[in-house]
Order: C-alpha cells, then sequence, then structure tokens
C-alpha cells in the first residue's frame, strides 16, 4: 500500500493504510516492504515520548538495541 505517486505541490498522497511496526520484542527485520524496528523512530518525538511512558525503566535498553542495530543497518549500505 506504498504512496507511488506525488501531488501538483510535490508531496505524496495519502494512502489507504499506513501501519508502522515500532518494535517486535528484539526481533530484526529488514526486507524491501518491512523494517523492525522502525528505522525513524529514534528522530520522532511523537513515537518515543510514549513508548517511553509505556516502557518505563526499560527504555534505555530499548533506544541503545535500536541504536545499534540502526547502527550495524547503515554500516552495512555501501556508498
Amino acid at each position: 500500500m506504498g504512496r507511488t505517486e506525488k501531488s501538483v505541490n510535490h508531496c505524496y498522497h495519502d494512502r489507504i493504510i499506513d501501519i508502522d511496526i515500532l518494535l517486535y520484542d528484539k526481533l530484526q527485520v529488514r526486507t524491501d516492504h518491512l523494517q523492525i524496528p522502525h528505522p525513524l523512530m529514534l528522530d520522532r518525538d511523537f513515537v518515543i515520548n510514549p513508548l517511553s511512558e509505556i516502557l518505563g525503566e526499560e527504555t534505555t535498553d530499548m533506544i541503545a538495541f535500536i541504536g545499534k542495530t540502526i547502527e550495524k543497518r547503515s554500516s552495512m549500505v555501501e556508498p
């Protein structure tokens, strides 16, 4: 259900459905259509703040895990 067409002002059209899977335990998935953990979640306060409230003291471990996962992925990308 990805966006493929842009509108006149170069913004994407709305999608029928948009589900972002932030985390699923410590599962790591990277395919053309799915990435878990979500690769941009650390950059979004509207994601991290509520997640921190839910996770409480586990937040630091979760952020460290995601950071390591994202760092590992970026080192796999060839320039």
